[in-house]
C-alpha cells in the first residue's frame, strides 16, 4: 500500500511540475511531420506525446520514458492518416528539460525545421 501511495504521489507530483512543450504539425495528404526529442539532463525523463488536429480533436497520445541524453523519433506520418484536418498542435509534457527538433517534408524532401529548446511558458506571470 505504502508502495501504491509514493508511485501514485510521484506521479501527481511529477504532472503538477511537467514542461510544456508545443510544435506544429501538418500531416495533410502531401506532407508529413517527423519529431526528434532528445533529454538533454542527467536523469531518466518521463514525458507524454498528444497529438490534436485543427479543430482541437485528440489525434494520437502515447507516454516514453528516455534515458540520460536518449533521443526517439516520432514520425507522424507512419501513426496518423492523412486527412484534410491533420494539421495541429503536438503537445510534450516532460518532468525534464528537452530538446525538440521537427522536420516537415513535402512529398517525402524536407522543407522546413523547427529547434525548440525552451518550454512553453504557461504562468500568467511569465515574461
Amino acid at each position: 500500500m505504502k508502495r501504491f501511495f509514493f508511485i501514485t504521489l510521484m506521479f501527481v507530483v511529477a504532472t503538477m511540475i511537467a514542461a510544456n512543450y508545443g510544435v506544429y504539425h501538418d500531416s495533410t495528404f502531401d506532407r508529413g511531420t517527423a519529431i526528434f526529442i532528445s533529454n538533454m539532463s542527467e536523469e531518466k525523463a518521463y514525458l507524454r506525446v498528444v497529438v490534436y488536429n485543427s479543430t482541437g480533436d485528440e489525434l494520437w497520445k502515447n507516454t516514453y520514458r528516455l534515458n540520460l541524453y536518449e533521443t526517439i523519433l516520432i514520425d507522424l506520418t507512419k501513426i496518423i492518416n492523412p486527412d484534410i484536418n491533420t494539421w495541429g498542435l503536438v503537445l510534450v509534457q516532460s518532468d525534464q528539460l528537452l530538446s525538440i527538433s521537427v522536420s516537415y517534408l513535402q512529398d517525402d524532401a524536407l522543407f522546413s525545421r523547427d529547434i525548440i529548446t525552451e518550454p512553453a511558458q504557461s504562468s500568467m506571470d511569465a515574461k
